[in-house]
This record gives structure tokens, C-alpha cells and sequence, in this order.
């Protein structure tokens, strides 16, 4: 969200830390070290590019959504805003601009045994629903 009114035109971010990964395996290392729910959340946020790699933003393009129609936009794909943006206001880009629609059948295998816990799946849609490291705890679901 904007923490100042943006002027239109104005660079949000530069995207330099991006990380790129070739292969389940180089995912999967890079993944190892992290804490499971925080493992959850990358493969939420990991996307497919052209070239067959995922790609993961580490910088402030991961605060970034995703605008769903042209009208709620206000980031293009050069990051610069496209009309004012008020303070408070989502920050919202048309992911379609940069990420390619293909499937990454690695990256889907990857993510689907990441919300497996105790030999039984979790509900990923629970967990994407609330937009939060998800609960072990089921009675609060």
C-alpha cells in the first residue's frame, strides 16, 4: 500500500533481486533452508517466466499484487505508476505484462508437496484465502 500520494509516472522500484531458478532441484535447495511456512509463502509468490525458469522477486516488487483488470492498475510493467496513487492505496500491477501463463510442471509438483503435513494435504485454499502462514492447528479453520 502507498505510504505517500505516488504522482502519476513516477518509478516505484527497480526489481533488481530477482532470483531465478533452473530446476526443482535448485527450487528445492533454495527452499531447504527456509522455515516451512515461509516455504508455503515463496511458492505462492515464485512465478514462471519465457525461458522455462521461475523467478522470485526479493525485493520491493514482492509487495506488489496483482490487478486483475486494466482499471484497478496503477503500476505498469516498467514499474513507473500510471495515474495517481493516494496514500493507503493497494499498489497493483498486471502481472500478465511480465509472467508468462505457461505451467511449470516442476514449480506445481513443488508447490503441491509443500502443503502436506503429519502424511495428510493441508487446505491450500485456506491458506491462500488468508494471505498468512497457515495454522497447524485445524480447530481454527
Amino acid at each position: 500500500y502507498a505510504a505517500a500520494d505516488i504522482p502519476a509516472g513516477t518509478w516505484v522500484y527497480r526489481g533488481d533481486n530477482v532470483v531465478s531458478f533452473e530446476s526443482a532441484a535448485e527450487l528445492t535447495s533454495f527452499l531447504e533452508v527456509l522455515p516451512h511456512d515461509l516455504q508455503c509463502d515463496v511458492l505462492l509468490w515464485v512465478f514462471p517466466g519465457e525461458d522455462e525458469n521461475a523467478y522470485l522477486a526479493l525485493d520491493e516488487g514482492s509487495y506488489i499484487n496483482h490487478g486483475g483488470t486494466e482499471d484497478i492498475v496503477n503500476i505498469d510493467e516498467n514499474s513507473d505508476t500510471t495515474r495517481k496513487v493516494k496514500k493507503g492505496e493497494e499498489l497493483l500491477q498486471d502481472y500478465g505484462e511480465y509472467v508468462t501463463q505457461q505451467n511449470l510442471g516442476w514449480v506445481n509438483i513443488r508447490r503441491g508437496k509443500a502443503w502436506i503435513e503429519d502424511g495428510r494435504e493441508s487446505d491450500i485454499g485456506y491458506y491462500i484465502s488468508v494471505g498468512a502462514p497457515k495454522k497447524t492447528d485445524t480447530s481454527e479453520r
